[in-house]
């Protein structure tokens, strides 16, 4: 199951993009907000406000701002989007020095649950140059791997395969293991780096926020350093009442645009159609977009008439013209009121002598 921005990343990914909306995304009477994420529906706190167990969530209060986090994993959500995704914090793997083949699990099983690794937003990552790692699908099958080359002048960040490198994870992912094997020998002999799923954010923005990875790029270590951000999947699998201004994208529909947005996608997602805006997976959840609220969205000299999920502009008629307009008319009238009194004196006078001619 995979929904996932590729080109300007939902203003964000992220939920959202509709912070700004001016309609609710909560189911109605449920807490809509936790700290500073923004709760959609089918998500919710409260029996009542979810759809089912596995998109239950909890706000946790004891921190400022709050934390929200899904119940059945306690993993602490980052940011939530109607578009299919979740962004969490999950822990990082520090990597004891092995001559011999170790494997290990990354992060907590998804097993049972809506959710998958994201396989566009993450990827297995591995900071330091001291291992060989292989991805397994299981104990007998590789997806993939990498080894980093060390070189003690890079200052490369950007984990391009110099003192660090990344592996492409396989989609419908619900757990990850991998295999590694220490190559090379350190300046720490008992610890060789780490390994962990990070999203593209994460190297954008949180990476640099640790002194200890960047300044000894083959043999990175931070004591702060114990959590990375990641994306996961979720689909909503039950029967959707559509309703006006809502309409859903299937597997087989590789892509499509939305937006200016565009999207790869390998399961239902569904969304409110251009002109509407809110939450697709409530009842009326898509509600009409007033655009003629915007002054400027019309040229000057024209008026806009907002239509169901539309709107159009009408040139406006000038004064000057109206003025004629309306002077025209009262001519008009007056001329037509002249020409039917006229008439009628007219036949009266006729009557009058012909009355006379009788006598």
């Amino acid at each position: 199951m995979r929904f996932s921005v590729i080109h300007l990343f939902v203003s964000t990914l992220c939920l959202m993009t509709s912070a700004a909306l001016a309609l609710s995304l909560a189911k109605p009477g449920c807490q809509e907000t936790c700290g500073n994420v923004t709760i959609p529906y089918p998500f919710g706190i409260g029996s009542q406000c979810y759809l089912k167990s596995s998109f239950a969530v909890i706000c946790e209060n004891s921190t400022n701002p709050a934390r929200l986090f899904l119940r059945s994993m306690r993993l602490e959500i980052l940011n939530m989007s109607l578009y299919g995704t979740v962004r969490v914090v999950q822990p990082v793997l520090a990597l004891n020095c092995s001559d011999e083949l170790k494997t290990q699990y990354l992060g907590k099983s998804l097993v049972g649950s809506p959710f998958t690794i994201s396989a566009l937003q993450n990827s297995l990552t591995v900071l330091g140059c001291r291992n060989s790692v292989w991805l397994r699908a299981n104990r007998t099958t590789t997806n993939g791997g990498c080894m980093a080359i060390c070189d003690d002048n890079s200052t490369d960040t950007s984990c391009n395969g110099i003192n660090c490198c990344k592996i492409t994870i396989p989609t419908e992912l619900k757990e990850l293991q991998f295999t590694y094997q220490s190559i090379r020998k350190g300046r720490n002999k008992s610890f060789c780096g780490y390994a962990f799923l990070a999203d593209k954010k994460w190297f954008r923005e949180d990476y640099r926020k640790y002194n200890g990875l960047r300044s000894d790029l083959q043999d990175p270590f931070d004591q702060e350093f114990g959590n990375a951000s990641m994306v996961l999947e979720w689909e909503y699998d039950d029967a959707l009442e559509y309703s006006d201004g809502t309409d859903c994208v299937y597997p087989n529909e590789r892509s499509f645009s939305y937006s200016s947005l565009y999207f790869e996608l390998s399961s239902r997602v569904c969304y409110c159609l251009d002109g509407f805006e809110g939450n697709p997976y409530l009842p009326e959840g898509c509600q009409d977009i007033d655009e003629c609220g915007n002054s400027t969205i019309c040229p000057h000299g024209f008026t806009c008439t907002n239509t169901m999920g539309s709107y159009y502009c009408q040139k406006q008629k000038s004064r000057q013209k109206i003025v004629f307009i309306v002077i025209g008319c009262a001519l008009g009238a007056l001329g037509l009121l002249l020409g039917a009194w006229a008439s009628t004196k007219a036949i009266r006078k006729r009557i009058k002598a012909h009355k006379t001619q009788v006598l």
